[in-house]
């Protein structure tokens, strides 16, 4: 397997149109299909990348097309998605009315907690490890 781009939280919230941002560690924002979908953006992430951080997405409306470590999913309304920074993802389609909202943790973060008991964990592992992708009803 070749090497895959390893996007940034920084990098990640540059096109991110609204955003409120903590130390480049957490960022909540708002996901938007329109800005998604410009000619430049859709070559750039038509290939697969690793995320180093936490992604939280939840799509109010509209639907997108990802692969998830090569297996592909179909987001839509009310689906709630958690990626971890160990998963290769790479998006395919995304439709111009998709809205969400969007948590991003930071790997630096995750990586830096500490049990009550004064073990270092990684948190990202406590929380869970394979690709969760849930329908609200």
């Amino acid at each position: 397997m070749k090497n895959l781009p390893l996007i940034e939280v920084t990098e990640l919230i540059k096109g991110i149109e609204s955003s409120d941002n903590f130390q480049d560690d957490l960022s909540i924002a708002d996901l938007n299909g329109d800005l998604i979908n410009y000619e430049e953006k859709r070559l750039e992430h038509s290939t697969p990348m690793r995320l180093n951080a936490l992604l939280m997405i939840l799509v109010q409306e509209g639907t997108a097309d990802i692969s998830v470590d090569y297996i592909p999913y179909k987001i839509e309304k009310n689906t709630f998605i958690t990626l971890m920074p160990t998963h290769i993802i790479q998006v395919s389609k995304v439709s111009k009315d998709l809205r969400g909202r969007l948590l991003i943790v930071s790997r630096s973060f995750l990586d830096g907690y500490t049990t009550p008991a004064g073990k270092k964990r990684t948190l990202w592992c406590i929380i869970c490890r394979s690709v969760r992708i849930h329908v609200l009803r």
